[in-house]
């Protein structure tokens, strides 16, 4: 996802206690052509959410610089990760981008979807 697809943004409803991250294709000819349009992840129930913006730039947080695990006791931090191998128990997911935007979050469920390519 780093360099194939940019951040197209986030919801939250809290009457619906759905959050969402969506990402879009990016336009570079480094891009699978089979690659879906879109991907976008849907959280159910958010038992955490944290999002962080850094340094002025979060208008424009359309890289994602890294995504992965931290313990559910690691509530302040907000700048790393674990990989999945390393995970045993409850983390919580963390997605960082260029900018510094972060956003680490928990639920009762996740789930991913990609949008179809065209025919």
């Amino acid at each position: 996802m780093h360099n194939d697809f940019d951040f197209a943004g986030l919801e939250y409803s809290a009457k619906a206690a759905v959050f969402r991250l969506r990402w879009t294709k990016s336009l570079g000819d480094w891009v699978a052509a089979d690659a879906p349009e879109t991907i976008e992840l849907v959280c159910v129930s958010p038992s955490c959410l944290i999002i962080r913006h850094g340094d002025g730039a979060f208008a424009s947080p359309s890289t994602l610089e890294f995504a992965g695990y931290l313990h559910a006791e690691d509530q302040d931090v907000m700048d790393g990760y674990l990989e999945r191998d390393e995970v045993a128990g409850p983390y919580h997911l963390i997605f960082v981008f260029q900018g510094g935007l972060a956003i680490k979050l928990a639920a009762e469920s996740i789930s991913v979807t990609a949008g179809q390519v065209p025919t």
